[in-house]
């Protein structure tokens, strides 16, 4: 893994990693304890959020239309959490899907979501990126639930997928 000095230094100061199911893996294999190789995703987690830092930690791994995978600080069972569908012929570019969901994710924590709520508010942002060239939320007009301050609808101000190219890229 490269960098795993660098990330070892800071892994006391973090409480939550995000990642998706390729990162996971290799955190996982360069993080769990030589008691406990790694198996895969699934069975490796928990211990992972256990023992992988000084203290405990909330991991979060996407695995694109796979159900998202968390294991909750100081807890043991791994949740997983269905995705969102998306048609295929809806889905414009992938690139910052994982950026726009790790941004919902966080923003829905600080603003004091549950992480239950963040995850949703996550994949939703997700979702919305699939749908258009590269991470771009500007160009989105959304509406709100007010009671859980989550993204229910959204709309993009953007010209036909040929022209989306041409305007973001000029």
């Amino acid at each position: 893994m490269f960098f795993k000095e660098q990330i070892a230094t800071v892994l006391p100061y973090i409480s939550i990693i995000i990642g998706n199911e390729e990162e996971g893996t290799a955190f996982g294999k360069a993080f769990l304890p030589s008691s406990s190789p790694f198996k895969d995703l699934e069975t490796s987690l928990p211990t992972l959020a256990a023992s992988a830092t000084s203290q405990p930690v909330t991991l979060v791994i996407t695995q694109g239309s796979d159900p998202t995978l968390v294991v909750e600080a100081g807890k043991s069972e791994l949740q997983r959490y269905p995705v969102l569908k998306v048609a295929t012929e809806e889905i414009v570019d992938t690139n910052g899907a994982g950026d726009a969901f790790a941004g919902g994710l966080v923003g829905a924590l600080v603003a004091g979501k549950t992480l239950k709520d963040a995850i949703t508010v996550a994949q939703r942002m997700g979702k919305m990126n699939l749908g258009q060239v590269r991470c771009c939320f500007s160009l989105f007009s959304c509406s709100l639930d007010r009671d859980l301050g989550l993204i229910t609808t959204y709309e993009c101000r953007l010209a036909p997928r040929t022209k989306q190219s041409a305007i973001l890229t000029s």
